[in-house]
């Protein structure tokens, strides 16, 4: 099985590059790791993941988010051990972005070579989803990393050893239960199968592996579909799909960010996958083409179909899977070149074009929040005893979500205005309107205003006067307005 030869390099040496890549993937991806401000979504998972199982499992079979419930138990234990803050729900991620980088390189060398491989290693560390993906608290890098993982194993399955069907089988149904919509690298697989004639002699194999993975996983997957409302929010299928498919799942990361740089990352490595996929398509490297081709364009395209004939359930964040896939057919444009010195320098380009994405990841606003800053402020001046007491953007989480976040910064204070939300006790809340607020007691009170959707008619802050406490300190920041009140 070649599809790329390097005759300067040898498979039976990828080992030390998997090690050195891994290395680097992992220092790229923890390096200001805590830069960007949590939001709504890593407020959620922090919420999850500490309640007790019974009450986790009591919310994902009866409510929401059954999608990412084995995430959240594995942050379960993952918390009870080394706490939990920013850096500590993150990490877990970094990692998982540094074990995919291992993975695609093992991939590569399988393949075709160490050189083939290393390079797409090279270029997963480079995609910006893949570094949005290491800074952030959801499941969307591990679900990756094991379904990068699963791939690995299903080309190593092709030489008839039953126990790398095993590992697929168990590594394909762990990303399913991480993040349901993993089953779509699963789809993908089969398509390859179908594509490949060596590999169809496979078939049987591979439908029972991928069956047992399945019903292993099935209790996640009916839940998740019969949840799918869940995602209501997501918006319909529209011209600006197109703009989301063709850009910003790929090289902008989660939220919107690089402006107009955002384009030319997209066309360098459109330029490279383009001709990757004349590259090998003229030298007749069908395996990889098979491979990796269904594993970059079938996730997408099944979830818009999905979204047309169901429900809305495509966003950019759903496909970060399928990051290894693009790196697969770009690294086949810059092995091409007939000299190692050329190749360092198209890598070196890459790299050099997506700094200002890397930067801009982890920027404290690249989230859409501000909450470190407020957190920041909050640490440095408030006393034990100080009250709480924050209008959230709208989100679920509401109030309690910066000191889900922040608990160390927001040691010294305690919420006021906080009753539990109609779904669960622990995740969601409402607040009391603030003209209904009872500060007796109270001698100093954080306010936290979101604002960016301009001024808020909730809020009142005659109301806090008139309970004898005068707004004496004003922060603003690019989302919020922080009032001290004391009395």
């Amino acid at each position: 099985m070649s599809d790329v030869r390097d005759d300067t390099t040898r498979p039976h040496g990828v080992w030390p590059w998997v090690v050195g890549l891994t290395a680097v993937a992992f220092a790229v991806s923890v390096w200001q790791l805590t830069g960007a401000s949590a939001w709504s979504d890593e407020g959620f998972t922090i919420a999850a993941a500490t309640m007790p199982l019974d009450e986790l499992w009591a919310m994902v079979s009866s409510s929401k988010d059954a999608v990412h419930v084995a995430y959240y138990v594995l942050l379960h234990g993952w918390f009870d051990i080394v706490g939990v803050d920013v850096w500590t729900l993150r990490l877990p991620s970094a990692v998982a972005v540094a074990a995919t980088t291992a993975a695609t390189v093992l991939i590569g060398a399988r393949l075709a070579s160490t050189g083939f491989g290393v390079i797409a290693g090279f270029l997963v560390i480079l995609i910006p989803q893949g570094m949005w993906a290491a800074t952030e608290g959801r499941s969307y890098a591990l679900a990756m990393a094991l379904s990068t993982w699963a791939v690995w194993a299903f080309l190593a399955a092709m030489t008839g050893r039953v126990w790398h069907w095993v590992g697929f089988g168990v590594l394909i149904a762990l990303a399913m239960a991480v993040f349901v919509y993993s089953a779509l690298v699963l789809a993908s697989l089969l398509v390859s199968l179908l594509i490949v004639r060596s590999w169809r002699t496979r078939f049987v194999a591979f439908a029972t592996a991928s069956v047992l993975a399945v019903i292993a996983a099935s209790p996640v997957v009916i839940v998740s579909f019969l949840q799918r409302s869940q995602v209501s929010w997501l918006a319909p299928i529209s011209a600006d799909t197109i703009g989301e498919v063709l850009v910003n799942q790929w090289f902008t990361g989660a939220t919107m960010l690089g402006g107009r740089w955002r384009f030319v990352v997209a066309g360098l490595f459109y330029a490279l996958i383009v001709v990757g996929v004349i590259v090998l398509a003229r030298r007749g490297r069908r395996e990889t083409l098979a491979l990796a081709v269904p594993w970059m364009v079938l996730p997408t395209l099944a979830l818009i179909v999905a979204s047309i004939l169901l429900d809305p359930l495509y966003t950019r964040r759903y496909v970060t899977m399928s990051i290894p896939a693009l790196a697969l057919l770009a690294a086949a444009a810059i092995f091409a070149l007939r000299r190692i010195w050329m190749r360092v320098a198209a890598v070196t380009l890459v790299a050099a074009t997506v700094a200002p994405m890397y930067l801009a990841v982890r920027a404290t606003d690249a989230k859409y929040s501000d909450w470190s800053r407020i957190a920041a402020a909050i640490a440095q001046e408030s006393r034990p005893g100080d009250a709480l007491y924050v209008v959230g953007p709208g989100n679920m989480l509401g109030a309690q979500a910066i000191t889900w976040t922040y608990p160390d910064e927001t040691a010294n204070v305690s919420l006021v205005g906080v009753v539990p939300g109609s779904d669960t006790a622990s995740v969601g809340s409402e607040l009391v309107p603030m003209d209904e607020l009872d500060l007796d007691g109270v001698e100093r009170l954080w306010i936290v205003i979101d604002t960016t959707n301009g001024d808020r008619d909730d809020v009142d802050l005659d109301a806090v006067s008139e309970q004898g406490l005068e707004v004496t300190e004003v922060l603003v920041t690019s989302r919020s307005t922080v009032f001290l009140a004391e009395r």
